[in-house]
């Protein structure tokens, strides 16, 4: 299970290379680091022990880019990280779920689920507020990273939720099934519309494994949904909090 979350976190890091928005490095051992113009959207996929020379490539990469957040693999030794000038900045807790086994007793059956295919604006802002962004934050950057991940159809999948056909949460489900941009927009928020996102993603995934990467802020809902835990992983960045 271990690998089918570091293959899933490798397929959406390789997707994100793709876009016409971004700038990346291949490493050696299948490595990658992805520059999105949009804070916070960037990262690193290195499978293997962490050494001064990866480290020392990395963070030139990314200086005067974007900030970046590496997830580390395998529990590996940080010190050499500790050393550059990274911050350990929190944990994403991989989690998993059988969707037999989902919980979904509260989902609200009013709302409304579409994939989107033409027009990604009003995504990008749901999706953006979601996260605790005020509209009038939300950059030309952002509209175009969402714009060109919603090209990439064929392994990526936007969907908008609505309800009393006003926007009201967002999800990205990959071509293996890996969640991303799952949120709900403060109003919103304990009216089911979360359980009724993931009971969707259930449906959507033809009863495969659902993976994800999850925030402390997200860890309570889809432990409750069903998900099982799996085991933290450490993330670096430049900035002390991103979390």
């Amino acid at each position: 299970m271990n690998n089918l979350i570091w293959d899933e976190l490798k397929f959406f890091i390789s997707r994100l290379k793709s876009l016409s928005i971004s700038e990346y490095l291949n490493l050696e051992n299948n490595g990658l680091c992805v520059s999105v113009k949009c804070d916070l959207e960037s990262w690193v996929y290195w499978p293997d022990k962490i050494n001064s020379e990866i480290c020392d490539k990395i963070i030139k990469f990314f200086n005067g880019r974007e900030s970046f957040m590496w997830p580390i693999y395998d529990n590996a030794n940080t010190k050499i990280l500790d050393d550059s000038g990274l911050f350990y900045s929190g944990d994403l807790i991989a989690m998993s779920l059988n969707p037999d086994k989902a919980i979904t007793n509260k989902a609200n059956p009013d709302l409304k689920i579409e994939r989107v295919i033409n027009n990604s604006r009003e995504w990008a802002i749901t999706a953006g507020i979601s996260f605790g962004s005020q509209e009038n934050e939300i950059t030309q950057n952002y509209f175009d990273f969402i714009a060109d991940m919603n090209n990439d159809r064929q392994n990526l999948a936007l969907y908008l939720a609505k309800l009393d056909n006003k926007p009201a949460g967002t999800f990205l489900l990959t071509r293996k099934n890996g969640v991303y941009y799952f949120g709900v927009k403060p109003e919103f928020r304990r009216k089911g519309v979360a359980a009724a996102m993931m009971s969707e993603i259930c449906k959507l995934s033809h009863k495969n494994i659902i993976t994800l990467q999850a925030t402390p802020s997200g860890y309570k809902f889809y432990k409750s949904f069903g998900f099982s835990e799996l085991f933290p992983i450490k993330v670096y960045s430049p900035e002390k909090e991103i979390f």
